[in-house]
């Protein structure tokens, strides 16, 4: 199951990498060479760069691969080490739960007010709610990073890829 989440998500930040990149191509080509900036392109960019910061953070939480440091020495697989891999998952579904709640607000003000993109046209709601949607896995995996931290099924070492 964990192998078909690294999947997913390298495909979405793939594709979601790729898309800016050939954005940002086209926009300063079009700039540059024919004085004419690409219609929307800032607006593709802000919605791109979300998808590409927020679809790799799941992932991120579910593995403890996030950045970290290492400020007091433990053995790998002690119980002060367990101790610290559920203290920072269970920090960071918190802080991500804020963050889930605070958009849910946003997309209801969003959705009241009728606030669209001006040149694509699209309403900020549905971008707000795919970024809630991304915080709220991220809860869910950290959650998930908790328990299996807890247990000591995966914690990894420090400085070892995830």
């Amino acid at each position: 199951m964990i192998r078909l989440v690294e999947v997913l998500t390298a495909i979405w930040v793939g594709v979601s990498l790729f898309a800016l990149m050939a954005v940002v191509l086209v926009d300063v080509i079009l700039r540059n060479f024919l004085n004419s900036p690409l219609s929307a392109g800032t607006e593709i960019t802000e919605v791109l760069m979300g998808a590409l910061g927020f679809g790799a953070l799941p992932l991120l939480a579910l593995n403890l691969s996030h950045i970290s440091v290492d400020l007091l020495p433990m053995r790998h697989g002690s119980p002060a080490h367990r101790t610290v891999g559920v203290v920072t998952s269970l920090l960071t579904a918190g802080i991500f739960w804020i963050m889930t709640e605070r958009m849910y607000a946003m997309i209801a003000r969003t959705a009241r007010s009728g606030e669209v993109m001006p040149q694509l046209g699209l309403s900020w709601s549905w971008i707000w709610t795919g970024l809630c949607v991304l915080s709220a896995l991220t809860v869910l995996a950290a959650l998930v990073a908790a328990l299996r931290a807890a247990v000591g099924a995966h914690v990894p070492q420090p400085g070892a890829e995830a």
